[in-house]
Formats: structure tokens, sequence, C-alpha cells
């Protein structure tokens, strides 16, 4: 077996390995993703905080069990909205990230809530993946400073 399809294989084992968020157990003070995002786990309801300046799960809440056999018929059941795209970002927003280092350009993005990405530096190029993310900036690099931002 040559090395690429041993590579592959490896490749495809080790990702097979790894759980989900979405399907692991929710622990309180855990990292998430969205504030005001929610999943249920153990029979707790958990919601996604802000926690200083990260983003946290919360102690959760015991969800009741109705008493076996019996149907509660004054609950009204509403879904949660659906989530909405927001506007995507312009290049007059992102333009202050343009002559920053990158620490600094990472630590802006994430303080506004943006998904950050560096798509190039000095030369080298990183792989990105092609979904449209509008609240996402990739930046490129050269001299340790940003000289051009996209948005997606």
């Amino acid at each position: 077996m040559n090395n690429q399809v041993r590579v592959v294989c490896a490749i495809v084992i080790a990702t097979s390995l790894i759980i989900p968020e979405a399907r692991a157990a929710v622990k309180p003070g855990a990292k998430c993703v969205k504030q005001g995002a929610t999943t249920t786990s153990k029979s707790k309801k958990y919601t996604c905080i802000k926690n200083g300046k990260k983003l946290a799960w919360n102690k959760g809440v015991i969800l009741k069990k109705p008493a076996s056999g019996s149907i509660d018929t004054n609950v009204s059941v509403t879904p949660d909205p659906l989530p909405t795209l927001m506007d995507p970002l312009s290049s007059v927003v992102v333009s202050p990230l343009i002559g920053m280092t990158e620490k600094k350009a990472k630590a802006y993005a994430l303080s506004k809530g943006w998904g950050f990405r560096v798509g190039e530096r000095n030369g080298e190029m990183f792989p990105v993946t092609m979904d449209y993310r509008p609240d996402r900036v990739t930046i490129l690099i050269k001299n340790d400073l940003v000289y051009q931002v996209m948005v997606g």
C-alpha cells in the first residue's frame, strides 16, 4: 500500500473518532459557540452565556418530567425561532483591521463576534473552506501586518 493511501486511511479513521460538539455531553462552564444557543443534555436545558469575554454553557435548568400516563393539555409548544442570517460585514466595517498585527486583528475581530481566519501569511497560502459566512473575516498578512481583509 502506498503512502498516500495510508495517509487517507489514517485521516478517515482519526476524524471518525472525533465526537462532534452537538453530540458531546454538555458541561457547565465549557466553551460554546453562539450566545443564546440552547441544548438539552441529561434532563437539563443549558444556555450559552457570555462569561467575562468568553462564551460558556450555564449551570443548566432541570426540565420537569410529566407524570407518567398523564397528558397536560394546557401546554403550548412554541418552536425555537429560526436563526436569522445577519447582515454581511462590509469592507468599511472590517477596514480597521488593515495595518494591524495578526494578534491585534484577531482580538479585534473576536471582540466584535466575528469569525476569524488567516488565508495567507508572508506569501504562504493556507487552505480555507469555500463556505460563505457573512460574519467571518479572512485576513492576508505581509511583514506581520494585515494588508487585505475578505468577508465571508
